[in-house]
């Protein structure tokens, strides 16, 4: 299978420095609930001023400790690797790099950044956005986290482990979907 595997907050801690940032910066407690904390009162579009190629080459964003183990099982079983993620501002390259950085990256991977994750070739996605989880043609598995909470959809899974757990072995799970 071709697995469509999303970045930030999949594989990448983005939102505990951003929410840091914006607390230090702004005085603002931003409104997690949502997708677009641009929304919450006092922040606005500088909310996205924080997302720099810089946060992913200077150490700021880290990879999640279960993301090397999640992508080595998936490679493991035979599944490709395509990194489906959105970039603003300029991190394209920034993004690649971070992956090759944390040593997330191999070879036979591909990496496929924008806003559009449904993708033909894509037999799977795997995906915190809900809006994203719902755009595609294939099956998706959302990563549950504070602004998705709200939206009903399964499978879910609490981390990327978990997600390439259900796909190497459905049998473990009652819902597999």
């Amino acid at each position: 299978m071709i697995i469509g595997v999303d970045v930030d907050e999949v594989l990448a801690a983005l939102h505990d420095p951003w929410d840091l940032w914006l607390r230090e910066k702004y005085g603002v407690t931003p409104d997690w609930s949502d997708w677009h904390i641009d929304k919450t009162t006092g922040l606005g579009g500088k909310v996205f001023s924080f997302i720099t190629p810089e946060i992913y080459t200077d150490g700021t964003v880290m990879a999640y400790p279960e993301a090397y183990t999640a992508l080595a099982m998936l490679r493991d079983a035979g599944h490709t690797i395509w990194y489906t993620t959105s970039c603003i501002r300029g991190t394209e390259e920034a993004k690649l790099d971070w992956l090759k950085g944390y040593g997330l990256w191999d070879n036979d991977d591909e990496y496929k950044p924008g806003r559009d994750k449904n993708l033909p070739e894509l037999d799977l996605l795997i995906d915190d956005r809900f809006a994203n989880c719902v755009a595609v043609d294939c099956p998706a598995i959302l990563i549950t986290r504070e602004w998705n909470e709200k939206h009903p959809f399964y499978p879910r899974a609490g981390c990327v482990l978990e997600a390439a757990e259900r796909v190497v072995h459905p049998d473990r799970f009652y819902f597999t979907g």
